[in-house]
Formats: structure tokens, sequence, C-alpha cells
């Protein structure tokens, strides 16, 4: 027995056997069975989980809950969407274009704030509450793509956890989109 641990054949068939074990392992825990499993990051979009109804940036039974309302700060009125949704409601991009998260802490508003624009801040949209992100960082995102969640801490800003603008170019900046608001929330835009 001692004569056959000498052979380099006995070795190579040692070391294919190895192989083809591990090529069998690492296929098994491939196979789209056992991917399935494996829940998506925030930023990917999900095949098969959530997706935005025809407002863009929630789910469809979500989209009819809105609430319009007007915020002044510094003097100047700001009309809103407003939501009151659970924790974990996905929050979705309406567009492709560069997602920007930053913290509140600034009266009246409290908690996050996520600003997504195509076009270098000529226009874009304004998401503001209790939200989490899978980061900080500013990233490129695609339509449809999950880009955070509605939080739990209870936070809420003029009574709502999730505050919604849209905005677009105007002459001396960005002005409120009353079209696409109209076109999105159809309900509460008349």
């Amino acid at each position: 027995m001692g004569v056959l641990f000498k052979k380099p054949i006995f070795w190579i068939g040692i070391i294919i056997v190895l192989i083809i074990g591990l090529l069998i392992l690492v296929l098994q825990s491939t196979s789209p069975k056992n991917l399935k499993n494996i829940s998506p990051k925030i930023s990917e979009k999900s095949k098969s989980g959530p997706k935005p109804g025809t407002c863009l940036i929630l789910e469809q039974k979500f989209c009819s809950q809105e609430k319009r309302i007007t915020i002044e700060v510094q003097g100047l009125k700001h009309e809103y969407i407003a939501f009151n949704l659970p924790p974990g409601t996905p929050l979705f991009a309406r567009f492709d274009g560069l997602l920007d998260k930053t913290k509140e802490s600034d009266a009246p508003f409290s908690d996050f704030s996520a600003s997504l624009t195509f076009n270098n801040y000529k226009s874009f949209d304004i998401i503001r509450g209790d939200f989490s992100f899978d980061s900080m960082l500013q990233k490129n995102v695609k339509q449809g793509e999950i880009i955070g969640y509605v939080g739990d801490t209870g936070v809420k800003d003029f009574g709502y956890n999730v505050l919604y603008l849209i905005t677009t170019a105007g002459p001396n900046g960005p002005i409120i989109d009353e079209g696409k608001m109209k076109e999105l929330f159809p309900k509460v835009l008349k």
C-alpha cells in the first residue's frame, strides 16, 4: 500500500476527484432553485418582487393613498403629495437619473431627503420623510429601481411619513411641475 502513495498517477486521480466534487458543489449552490432564496439589494431592480404602479414611485396599492398638502417654508408655499405608508414600503425611481440623499435636520423637515435628477438639478423629484437607503452615497439609478424603503422611526413631517414633490426647469430655477403631478396623482390634483 505504501508504494501506491508514491505514484504520481494516484495523486493526479485524487486531485481530479476533488476538483469534480468541488465543481458539483459550486453548480448546485448556484442553481436557480437555490438562488431564488437570495434577496436583492435595495438598489437592484427586482424581477419578481414589488413593481411600481401608475404613480411610478410606489406599488399600485399605495398610489391612490395620497393627500395634497401645502407647506409654507421661509415665506414660500410648496405643494406636496403626502403619504402615510407602512414600514418596509419600497420607493422607486420615477426615471433614470442621479439619486442624491441627505439627512434633514432643519425645520420644518426631519429625517431624510432624496433628490432624483436627470439634468443636473434643473428639474428633479424630492422625497422627504421616514425612509432608509442601502447607503448614503450618490448613485445613478434606473427607472423602476427600488431606491429606498419607508422606515419605522415614527418621524412625521406635517403628519405624514413621506412627502413627494416634482419640479421642472423654470426661468429662475426649478418650479413645481403641476402637469406631471396631475398625471401621476389625478385623484388629488384635479
